[in-house]
């Protein structure tokens, strides 16, 4: 009996028991729930952790890649396009006439197919006096529609319908040149001002185009111009009070893009060679090709007008450079460099 009575748990002993049990199975789960929490937690701070390893460690490429590419000179790349396709050009013999600022040195007429405007730079020999009256003209002479016998005869150019003329007059010992543009309607008489702003650039510029110590740069409304001609006769007059001082001519040709001499570049780094090919020039003539107005090399053009080869890029600033090739007969090529860095 006293055996059994040892083997025998109380109602109160019996309880205390399960109460202990249940607190240990609580803590188990309790414990299990706590690790796969945290297991959790970690598997998605792993994750992210990983996301952005793998997002900073391409960047941290391209930033070093960017490092590498900074210790190295300026690139220039040469995109192959074509700025304008519509253009006339000019240039005259320097020292030809008196005065110097009456002097026209080159002439060159820009735009493209669509646009509104015709961009126009004109560039002389010499500058305008400090002291004394200036007075000087110079005169562009449409023959709008290419037909001698429709417009009339001035200054020796027949058939004109349109003229664009810029005046400058003053004395600058008093103050500033006037410089003025208008567009006269040879037929009517009608005169229009030039609706946009006409650049004088001074001497102390260096000028876009051209070995002109006085520029002049604006922008034509074509539509005052009234060209129905595919190429369109343009004589070029500069005069004092009435003299005729210089004259030169071009042909603004409007399907310029479809017999356009060409000119490819290559991407480059200043300092480095630039590979280019030209095609179109004039048969065995020598060429020169610049970038702005510095000259980057000078050559002769082969027998069929094309003409493969390199020249250094000059140290540049970042940007987009305007590259010419030229011959001696006037007829060029162009295209634009673009330097990034």
């Amino acid at each position: 009996m006293e055996e059994d009575n040892l083997n025998q748990t109380t109602p109160s002993q019996q309880q205390k028991s399960q109460n202990t049990f249940l607190k240990k199975s609580l803590f188990k789960k309790a414990v299990f729930w706590m690790i796969l929490f945290a297991l959790l937690i970690a598997s998605i701070g792993a994750y992210v952790i990983y996301q952005q390893l793998s997002i900073l460690e391409p960047n941290q490429n391209i930033a070093d890649e960017d490092q590498k590419q900074g210790q190295l000179a300026t690139r220039c790349e040469g995109n192959g396009r074509l700025q304008k396709d519509q253009f006339g050009a000019s240039t005259d013999e320097l020292g030809d006439a008196n005065p110097s600022y009456l002097d026209i040195t080159s002439v060159e007429l820009l735009s493209t197919e669509g646009k509104d405007n015709i961009e126009l730079v004109l560039s002389t020999g010499g500058i305008f006096p400090t002291t004394n009256q200036v007075k000087a003209s110079y005169r562009f002479l449409f023959n709008s529609d290419n037909n001698k016998v429709t417009g009339k005869l001035i200054k020796g150019f027949s058939g004109i319908e349109k003229e664009f003329r810029i005046d400058v007059t003053g004395d600058q010992s008093v103050g500033p040149l006037s410089v003025s543009g208008t567009i006269i309607d040879k037929l009517s008489g009608k005169e229009s001002s030039l609706p946009v702003k006409l650049n004088h650039v001074s001497p102390s510029d260096l000028p876009s185009y051209g070995p002109g110590l006085e520029q002049f740069q604006t922008s034509i409304p074509k539509d005052l111009l009234g060209l129905t001609a595919d190429e369109v006769p343009v004589g070029i007059v500069s005069q004092s009070t009435v003299d005729i001082v210089d004259t030169t001519s071009l042909i603004f040709d409007q399907k310029a893009s479809e017999k356009l001499a060409t000119l490819h570049l290559s991407s480059a780094f200043s300092n480095q060679p630039v590979n280019f090919t030209i095609k179109g020039l004039t048969p065995n003539e020598n060429f020169n090709i610049k970038i702005e107005d510095e000259v980057v090399l000078s050559a002769n053009i082969g027998q069929d007008g094309n003409f493969s080869g390199s020249f250094i890029l000059p140290t540049l600033a970042p940007g987009e450079y305007f590259v010419t090739a030229q011959d001696n007969t006037g007829n060029f090529a162009f295209n634009v460099i673009e330097c990034v860095l």
